[in-house]
């Protein structure tokens, strides 16, 4: 099954019988990530009364809401619904809410909060999401050129590198094709290249 994400910031307004919500996505991999964008947008809005969110992120591992202080399951799960619905991870979705003067009922503020989910989720750049393995390379110098080859050849992307005595890279690689990756770039021919997915 593909997943997606959003690669940026959006934010949507919307009015329902005189109250204001204002719902914000962010793209977001960590819980702590996501605790801090929910403080964020509390101080940003710290005169709104209820803020509630609900993300996914470690890559699907984690799911959370929460009602903040509406009723129970009127606001949280309704967001958390429209998160899955789109199969979006890393996200987190908080909505705001200025109370207008007329009560909306548990099925209104279901519904309010729903579609400002929605809405907010439907504004926002979605892009499929791609799992990616980190791979630690070590070797020789004079096996430069072929470490490089191997790597242009897969599109790993280096994001980390050293030099002592030998060099030592970090690339970012699709995690479908890590293992043929690191296939190829330990050429028996060549056994002082080790090449190994990193736990860092």
């Amino acid at each position: 099954m593909q997943l997606y994400t959003i690669r940026k910031f959006a934010r949507i307004e919307q009015k329902i019988k005189k109250s204001k919500f204002i719902a914000s996505a962010f793209p977001v991999s960590t819980e702590d990530e996501a605790k801090k964008r929910i403080a964020e947008i509390k101080k940003e809005f710290h005169d709104s009364r209820h803020s509630p969110f609900a993300y996914v992120v470690n890559n699907g591992k984690i799911e959370r809401y929460s009602d903040d202080g509406e009723p129970s399951q009127s606001s949280g799960p309704p967001i958390l619904n429209h998160i899955k619905g789109k199969e979006l991870i890393n996200v987190l979705v908080i909505v705001i809410r200025y109370f207008g003067g007329i009560k909306l009922g548990i099925g209104g503020l279901i519904r309010a909060y729903g579609s400002s989910a929605k809405l907010v989720i439907e504004s926002a750049d979605i892009i499929p999401f791609v799992l990616y393995e980190r791979v630690e390379i070590t070797y020789d110098y004079n096996h430069t050129n072929y470490v490089m080859h191997i790597i242009d050849k897969y599109g790993a992307e280096v994001i980390e590198n050293s030099y002592t005595d030998k060099g030592k890279l970090v690339v970012k690689i699709k995690e479908e094709i890590a293992s043929s990756f690191i296939d190829e770039i330990k050429n028996p021919v060549m056994p002082d290249i080790k090449a190994s997915i990193s736990k860092e």
